[in-house]
């Protein structure tokens, strides 16, 4: 026999281990509850969707009541797990389960109010951020809070039954609920937001501490034979006297089963509707997604513990075989059937294009010493990155008096960098019907960019797509196709722009019949997932002999086939987990930043190839009207390149033993991500500073030197980040500088054109 220390080591483990057995089962509410911290506390872009709620009445009473359906679904699915755990006695000692039934689903409802409340509070429209310390100290010291509150407000019961004010306390209480999610959602500040939710955290747990003790008689909700069958089997109610009571469960059961049905419906209407989404919110849906996902998680967990079949095993193993038969994440091609003809084999080549705009602008090349030719790069990094790079460019061609553009030879991005060059290129497409509604260019892109393209993306992320891997729904679209429709949809009709994403690519290919073409070359960057070769979605064909090995996106398509602009966007800006690889054919492609996050590699190959052609005399007999231009004195290379990452070099800290045994390389792969494109970006830098013997390279941050702010890089940015960024592109003395240089330069009749550095 063990000595007597050892055997209570024994049975303190046997303890551990049967706590653990048990919060097994509440796995899903306690992913959820860290999930909710990590986004909302700690990423900035949970954080500025926290911003973004608080901006409108309607999502401050949207959001608490989210947010108390979530807490519910904590609470009462949780006791019905607790209760049929607790009736397998053998899985924990019988002294710990009073304790675990009774408390862990009532804290983890206490838990999903507190770090909602301190996300609100300590967001920037709240207090502000606190260091993680302390704030993991603060999440930490609810648990001995929920304790105390819970005795306390227990006792308080007890008085209040004494004295016989128990109904009448528990049906204000009721009332001040109601009332605190529509006068703190009204008024929609953080401070009143944090004070609903602390109401409704209390006046909660109150209730719930001391249900019991009301002694409703309701028998007559179970007057129905199969709804008492349903409950009772729910409960597993077989014995006499077996905890809960039915008859005053009832009244709870139905009222859960109604919230949750309302619920529901608002969760199916937002994954198919794209303005009752956006009218929500991103984060006031992405609580009441948690909610939904709660509830089937614990349905799930509640069916494995009658059946004693693991479900969760069951998903897994159905995933990997339904995966050999579907595939879940085609993109959007749309096939024309009486097309004879491949319409992208239509395109102009690199050399033809240059050699069309040249031609168009040949007088003015003629007239001056130096002609500018502009080459644009826009980093990644989503609506913010849209957002920057559009407007930077509106300002810049309308204060310029429309000159830019006419220098402008290439947009080239990924991510949403594509989408602001995107944007951008369909201004100019439109620039005359936007001045005959009398809008500007810059206005129609921030009008457009600052559109919710989240949230009904998000609806599909927390909604099918959970359920794709095994039920493939090929009448619902994925969330990165969700993504494009938004883009397509999510700006008012009064926006111009909002209908530009909704064209097919084939309406804006430089088309080797049109000479006259008046765009610039838009490279959109993507990157092949399985072998990590970079490909080129562009309006010119891309020739493999000038581009490397890059892939020509849009040769892949077959006969007849053709995608909108909105996809052929988004196929450079599908970075998991928000956008899924999309498969084309047996390529799947994701975000162009995994390869080159500015488009600069691509740049330096065009602008090595035009500058030989430039400098090659026997190239001037095929074209001999460019001969007296003589290009090779007066072209020169200028790179625009537009960030909007902040420039301070991320420290380099010492990482755990784990993490380098198992997670080294997706650490490396993470750390080159940004890696490969610092020594692309500088790889174009040294070759400009080579043939210009100057520098021709001019970064446009959105970042200042030392910026204490923060943009976070979402496809829904806040209001309040938006006048951040506005700030910065009207007070930008760089920027300014650009718009002086150009304005003052390619507006004079004839004559010197100094020089884009000097004066900066």
């Amino acid at each position: 026999m063990l000595p007597t220390r050892y055997q209570s080591v024994i049975r303190l483990l046997r303890h551990i281990s049967a706590y653990l057995r048990v919060l097994y089962v509440f796995t899903a509410a306690i992913v959820l509850l860290f999930l909710a911290g990590w986004c909302f506390l700690w990423l900035p872009q949970g954080v500025d969707s926290i911003v973004k709620a608080t901006e409108t009445r309607w999502s401050g009473i949207v959001l608490l009541m989210m947010l108390f359906f979530w807490a519910y679904v904590n609470w009462y699915s949780g006791r019905i797990l607790a209760y049929r755990k607790d009736q397998q006695r053998a899985n924990f000692p019988r002294e710990l389960s009073p304790t675990l039934v009774t408390h862990l689903p009532r804290l983890l409802a206490y838990m999903s109010f507190a770090i909602t409340a301190l996300a609100i509070l300590l967001c920037p429209a709240g207090l502000g951020a606190i260091p993680k310390g302390w704030l993991l100290l603060l999440l930490a010291g609810h648990i001995p809070l929920y304790f105390l509150a819970s005795r306390l407000l227990k006792r308080w019961g007890i008085w209040l039954l004494k004295r016989r004010q128990l109904m009448a306390a528990c049906i204000w209480l009721l009332a001040s609920l109601f009332a605190a999610v529509v006068f703190a959602g009204w008024i929609n500040t953080a401070a009143s937001l944090v004070t609903g939710i602390l109401w409704m955290q209390y006046a909660a747990l109150f209730l719930a501490c001391n249900r019991l003790k009301l002694n409703l008689h309701t028998n007559r909700w179970i007057k129905s034979p199969v709804f008492a069958r349903v409950l009772r089997q729910v409960w597993n109610d077989k014995r006499k006297g077996a905890r809960p009571p039915m008859g005053e469960e009832a009244v709870l059961f139905l009222l859960f089963n109604g919230i949750s049905l309302i619920a529901f419906i608002c969760y199916i209407s937002a994954i198919f509707w794209l303005p009752f989404a956006n009218r929500i919110g991103s984060f006031p849906f992405a609580l009441l997604a948690m909610g939904i996902l709660l509830g089937f998680a614990n349905i799930s967990t509640l069916i494995s513990i009658i059946t004693r079949i693991n479900l969760a095993m069951v998903y897994l193993l159905l995933v990997v075989i339904v995966g050999y038969l579907f595939e879940p994440h085609n993109v959007r091609i749309f096939h024309d059937r009486k097309s004879t003809a491949k319409v992208f084999d239509e395109r102009q080549h690199l050399e033809e294009f240059f050699v069309n705009w040249l031609q168009q602008r040949q007088a003015v090349i003629r007239r001056d010493s130096i002609y500018p030719v502009f080459f644009v790069l826009a980093d990644g990094g989503a609506s913010r990155s849209g957002y920057w790079t559009a407007a930077v460019l509106s300002r810049l061609e309308e204060e310029s008096n429309r000159m830019f553009s006419s220098h402008l030879l290439c947009l080239s991005g990924a991510s949403g960098g594509s989408v602001g060059n995107a944007a951008f290129f369909c201004l100019l497409q439109q620039r005359d019907s936007i001045y005959r509604a009398r809008h500007t260019l810059l206005k129609e892109a921030q009008n457009y960019l600052k559109s919710d393209f989240l949230t009904y993306t998000l609806a599909r992320m927390m909604g099918p797509d959970l359920f794709r891997p095994i039920f493939p729904f090929p009448f619902i679209d994925d969330r990165a196709a969700a993504l494009e429709y938004a883009m397509e949809h999510a700006a008012p009709d009064s926006v111009i722009l909002h209908s530009a994403f909704r064209q097919n690519v084939s309406a804006i290919i430089a088309r080797k019949s049109d000479s006259a073409y008046q765009l610039p070359i838009l490279c959109i960057n993507t990157t092949r997932m399985q072998d990590g070769t970079p490909g080129l979605v562009s309006n010119i064909a891309i020739d493999s002999a000038i581009f490397g090995k890059r892939i020509d996106v849009l040769n892949m398509l077959r006969q007849g086939d053709d995608m909108r602009l909105s996809t052929a966007v988004i196929l450079g800006a599908r970075f998991p987990y928000v956008s899924p690889a999309g498969r084309i054919h047996n390529s799947y492609f994701v975000d162009g930043g995994y390869f080159d996050n500015s488009g600069a590699g691509a740049v330096q190959e065009m602008i090595l190839q035009l500058n030989r052609w430039a400098q090659d005399s026997s190239w001037y007999s095929r074209y001999p009207r460019l001969q007296h231009l003589q290009l090779a004195k007066k072209l020169k290379w200028y790179v625009i390149h537009i960030t909007n990452s902040s420039p301070e070099a991320a420290a380099v800290a010492k990482v755990h033993p784990v993490v380098n045994d198992l997670l080294a390389p997706i650490q490396t792969l993470i750390g080159s991500y940004g890696t490969q494109t610092v020594v692309n970006n500088l790889r174009l830098i040294r070759y400009l500073g080579e043939l210009n013997k100057d520098t021709t390279y001019f970064p446009i941050s959105l970042y200042e030197k030392l910026d204490t702010n923060t943009y976070a890089m979402n496809w829904a940015i806040s209001a309040r980040t938006l006048h951040k960024m506005d700030t910065r592109l009207y007070h930008y003395p760089r920027l300014d500088s650009l718009i002086h240089w150009v304005r003052n330069n390619f507006n004079l009749p004839a004559g010197e054109v100094s020089e884009l550095g000097k004066g900066l």
